[in-house]
């Protein structure tokens, strides 16, 4: 989807924000006023999203995501100017913002959201002047939206609203929609259009209340579980409208060990439940849960320990279970000095827990206490790490003071005992877990779900957002787009343990490709669990995870599980007529992520012999050929062919969301740039011989995306001192398919 270059109308613009600028100036607003301003200023441009809403050309999924960034940015604005007391972690919820606003403002009219991401940076650490150009921004971008006489009656409330800000009569604002004439009726019918009828309710009620924000309501919308908000402003709109019946404390968190076989995972998580139990115990083949009642009353949390095992084969499934709303204890081996491997399984939590605290616990052996450089890893990574140095087996005394430090930081964390969720899910959420806990159920047919639905007065229409709900906070797992799985998995560990022992079997067997049939030997000691008839829903997961690509019906291929040598040989490509790109990362690249693509492209494998556990050779095409190889922290793909242009754009993409999958930095993505033959500066004879040496060995540069948007968006070549030129991108940016528009902030008459 291409959107237009924004062109802000310069002179009304410029203009209009003098005035507004002059005028806040007589009036010295405080802080806590200019912030109420900027939110107010984005609720008066709102209108003008109907514009976005009603454009064919975007996905109604696309519409919805993108409307909840709006409406959510739009609460933390509303949050910063009435200084409620609710604290959270915004920093994401920053870049939200700033990503629903470029989406916005890339058509002309939708400037609400722009409104916002200005407003955004006004905080306490702007000084004043900054933030008067900022607010003056916002409401210059909010007249300017509008046309005609419109615009001109706006600009007026605008600058009344100021007055009466300053005096706190907030009572005498402008607070009519009929302002606004058929703009308001089509933004409300765009709303209801994608089953968004809420949010066009809310902002009704905002304008009909005079622009006074209910704070309760607001917590409830601030405090929407991040699994939630991955839903849009649909699900969102459920979620809340559910919770607003009635809600109650969810009070389920998850506890993740990681580290290596033998460092003493299992003993721990035995001694987190029971400190007196005895621990000897084989090492954990895929993942053992189990689960530690915290706690008492209405503050008990149930804290799910899952037990990862250390096999390396098994890493690439972590993915699977791995999230934000968890605690981390990595146990580390205490008999050897491997900071590396402390590291790799840090590199573990900030790819799918992001900033998810972690507590290390170095299990201590013999007399001899490791040294580890704790700053320089508290300096490394983003989230809080806590050190813990003892004996897990025999130090009973530090035992239980680590289980206390575990305890109160999981009774004490919001994010877990007073996330709220609603009444009617939360008795869902027990009968499932009566039917786990009492008749041992690690699964039900949909159907029973929908009778359970029913019982606690939830219609048919109210159900789907229900299971989608129950599904992302992990209460239950149910597929909806896997075609033919009817399964509501009720304990999580029936999927992991059959994932892990199917990979583990493959790899013991030194086998990637695993038939159906041979599952009756990766199951033969436990039929019960796993009977024939769930063989293939275990095929189906695997492949929805991004494990496994299938064939046929009758197998399925493990890329992870291949050879890690490369081919003998690999397809020539010139540098005059292919394309290159590539992902560079300053960490190591997380497990399984050239596997991801493969999978996905799994159709275009040109032989069967040319897929490897580290890259493949694709074909698209007639005679479009491709080949992505991950070496180091490098990702390198390179295409030739007719079709090369549109190939190279689809890996591009195919990669791009297989990283924004991931919690962690983004790998750098460079671009080959080759140096034209012919280049207009003038050199010397010196200058020319030198250039004529630089060209023979190096014929090509690699250059950052962002870069070629800076340099290609401001409509500037890229000056290069190894050759003394100046560079045109245009050519680089046609070849990619890149779609690069002018940066917002680099609109004239903003002021920051």
């Amino acid at each position: 989807m291409e959107f237009k270059t924004i062109k802000a109308p310069e002179k009304d613009y410029s203009d209009i924000q003098l005035i507004i600028r002059n005028t806040i100036s007589k009036y010295l607003l405080n802080e806590r006023q200019i912030k109420y301003l900027a939110w107010l200023y984005a609720v008066r441009v709102l209108p003008h999203w109907k514009t976005y809403l009603s454009l064919e050309s975007i996905k109604v999924e696309d519409k919805l995501k993108h409307t909840y960034s709006l409406c959510k940015a739009l609460d933390y604005s509303a949050n910063l100017a009435i200084n409620i007391s609710y604290t959270s972690d915004v920093a994401d919820d920053v870049e939200v913002s700033a990503r629903a606003a470029d989406i916005a403002c890339a058509n002309n009219a939708a400037r609400a959201a722009f409104a916002v991401r200005i407003a955004y940076t006004i905080n306490s650490s702007h000084d004043y002047h900054r933030m008067l150009g900022s607010i003056a921004s916002v409401a210059a971008y909010t007249v300017t939206a509008f046309e005609g006489g419109l615009k001109n009656e706006l600009l007026d409330i605008i600058l009344r609203d100021l007055e009466y800000v300053k005096k706190e009569e907030y009572n005498k604002l402008n607070n009519d929609i009929n302002i606004y004439g058929d703009l308001w009726d089509d933004f409300q019918n765009s709303l209801k259009d994608i089953g968004c009828e809420y949010w066009g309710d809310l902002y009704a009620n905002i304008f009909k209340n005079g622009f006074k924000v209910d704070k309760e309501n607001l917590k409830y919308r601030l405090g929407v579980p991040q699994e939630i908000q991955k839903q849009g402003a649909k699900g969102v709109a459920d979620y809340l409208i559910e919770l607003e019946k009635g809600s109650q404390n969810l009070n389920e968190t998850r506890i993740i060990i990681l580290g290596e076989k033998g460092a003493g995972k299992t003993c721990l998580a035995t001694r987190l439940i029971d400190p007196n139990a005895d621990t000897d115990t084989d090492s954990t083949i895929g993942v053992d849960t189990s689960i530690w009642e915290i706690g008492s009353d209405k503050n008990a949390v149930n804290a799910h320990i899952w037990d990862f095992a250390g096999h390396v084969v098994t890493h690439a499934a972590h993915r699977c279970f791995l999230s934000e709303r968890c605690m981390y204890i990595i146990v580390y081996d205490g008999r050897t000095e491997r900071r590396n491997f402390i590291e790799y399984w840090l590199d573990h939590v900030k790819t799918y827990g992001g900033n998810a605290p972690v507590r290390i616990l170095v299990n201590i052996f013999d007399e001899n206490k490791p040294r580890i450089s704790e700053n320089t890893l508290r300096g490394k990574y983003p989230f809080e790490i806590d050190f813990t140095y003892f004996s897990i087996k025999n130090d009973h005394e530090k035992l239980e003071m680590f289980r206390k430090q575990t305890s109160d930081f999981v009774l004490n964390n919001p994010m877990w005992n007073r996330q709220l969720i609603p009444s009617s899910y939360y008795e869902v959420k027990n009968r499932l877990r009566g039917l786990f806990k009492f008749s041992k159920k690690e699964y039900i047919d949909k159907t029973e779900l929908e009778l359970i639905a029913d019982s606690v007065g939830l219609k048919n229409s109210e159900q789907e957002a229900l299971f989608d709900s129950l599904h992302l906070l992990g209460i239950c797992l149910w597929y909806k787009n896997i075609e033919g799985f009817n399964m509501v998995i009720l304990n999580p560990d029936w999927i992991a343990d059959g994932i892990y022992r199917t990979i583990n079997w493959a790899s013991n067997h030194s086998q990637y490709r695993i038939f159906l049939k041979d599952f009756e030997s990766i199951f033969d000691d436990i039929k019960e669990r796993y009977p024939v008839d769930k063989f293939r829903d275990i095929f189906k997961l695997m492949r929805k995870y991004e494990l496994a690509y299938s064939e046929d019906g009758d197998s399925i291929v493990v890329p992870h599980l291949m050879n890690e040598d490369r081919p003998a040989s690999l397809p020539n490509f010139s540098d005059d007529d292919s394309l290159m790109i590539k992902y560079v990362s300053e960490f190591p690249l997380p497990p399984n992520t050239v596997c991801r693509l493969i999978v996905r492209h799994h159709d275009e494998i040109r032989k069967d012999n040319e897929v490897w556990r580290f890259g493949v050779i694709l074909k698209y095409g007639i005679d479009t050929i491709a080949t992505v190889i991950e070496d180091d922290r490098t990702i390198t793909i390179t295409v030739k062919g007719s079709e090369r242009s549109e190939y190279i754009a689809m890996l591009r993409s195919t990669m791009n969301e297989i990283f924004e999958d991931y919690k962690s930095d983004k790998p750098e993505l460079q671009y080959r740039i080759i140096i034209p033959d012919e280049l207009k500066t003038e050199l010397t004879p010196a200058q020319q011989k030198g250039m004529d040496e630089y060209k023979k060995n190096n014929k090509v540069l690699m250059v950052p995306e962002k870069t070629i948007e800076g340099y290609f968006s401001n409509n500037r070549k890229y000056y290069d001192p190894e050759t003394n030129n100046d560079i045109d991108f245009s050519p680089a940016v046609k070849n990619y398919n890149l779609n690069i528009n002018a940066s917002l902030f680099g609109v004239s008459g903003i002021s920051f």
